[in-house]
């Protein structure tokens, strides 16, 4: 075997529009036939009489065979910050927990029923005979970045944001992304100007400077490296109950900080159950620097 999973991911911005039609179902149903047509094309080249094409089965063999026995599937979703700074709850408040457990649940159990719904028309695959479903995993949080941006300038799966303004390359322009969630909230307050704007580029997106904000609104508002990270490790460990397979979970670490820190966060997603961690990213030299010498300047 050589591990094939069909992964998608569905928007949880809109969540409130979705979480009470057959959008999850809908979405099954269509990586499972993704993952049918991938073992027909396959067939397609085994019984082939071009020997390129024999050959090309050959080296699929593996991948094959476990598709046709398995048929991981890997529904997950992108936005999820995005979703938490619309309600404007806190990346780490507790609505914003119930609201993790809330979708999560929700995703699992329909897409169980899919699953099951599939297993009765279609039939089981080799591994799950007598199990009553089609596919052996249904839900994975995989990395989102270029489907995030096209779906909205979205945030990435289930990771905060990393600023809340950035120049994004597109083909042979650069553009300006602002957070739209925050461009409401400085529109309901009279203050989104051009000063405003570059005052948050230049303190690397951030918002905690501006004292013409509340305290909830600036943790509503919060970028990656202002959020424990302990918290998405929390978050993560608590979604983890309704996800068969695992997380791209990525953490944000200060270059400063201990080594028996970021330990201590690497145990504590060990004991909570989570599969694995991916990325581990760090400041660069410009914002380690920038920050050392706003320290030293606000020092009495």
């Amino acid at each position: 075997w050589s591990f094939v999973c069909v992964l998608s991911s569905i928007n949880v911005l809109h969540y409130d529009k979705w979480k009470n039609t057959d959008a999850v179902e809908t979405m099954v149903c269509f990586l499972d036939a993704v993952l049918t047509e991938f073992i027909d094309k396959l067939e397609e080249y085994r019984d082939s009489d071009n020997r390129d094409h024999r050959q090309t089965f050959m080296f699929m063999e593996r991948a094959y065979n476990f598709a046709k026995s398995n048929r991981a599937l890997g529904l997950g979703v992108l936005g999820w910050h995005s979703l938490l700074q619309s309600k404007r709850h806190a990346f780490d408040s507790q609505e914003a927990y119930d609201l993790n457990s809330e979708i999560f649940r929700e995703i699992k159990q329909r897409s169980y029923k899919a699953s099951e719904e599939l297993a009765e028309k279609f039939g089981e695959p080799e591994v799950l005979k007598g199990y009553g479903r089609r596919n052996a995993t249904l839900n994975a949080i995989a990395p989102t970045t270029s489907s995030a941006f096209i779906l909205g300038q979205v945030s990435q799966g289930i990771e905060p944001i990393w600023s809340n303004v950035y120049v994004k390359d597109i083909a042979k322009i650069k553009t300006t992304i602002k957070n739209p969630f925050l461009e409401e909230l400085f529109e309901e307050k009279g203050m989104n100007t051009p000063e405003v704007w570059r005052s948050v580029r230049d303190n690397d997106g951030s918002v905690q400077h501006l004292e013409f904000l509340t305290e909830q609104e600036k943790d509503v508002f919060k970028t990656y490296a202002e959020i424990d990270q302990m918290a998405i490790i929390y978050q993560a460990a608590n979604r983890q109950n309704h996800i068969d397979q695992g997380q791209s979970i990525n953490l944000l670490v200060h270059p400063d900080m201990p080594i028996k820190e970021i330990n201590k966060i690497h145990i504590t997603a060990w004991k909570l159950g989570l599969k694995s961690l991916y990325y581990q990213h760090s400041m660069n030299a410009a914002q380690k620097f920038k920050q050392k010498k706003e320290c030293v300047s606000c020092e009495a």
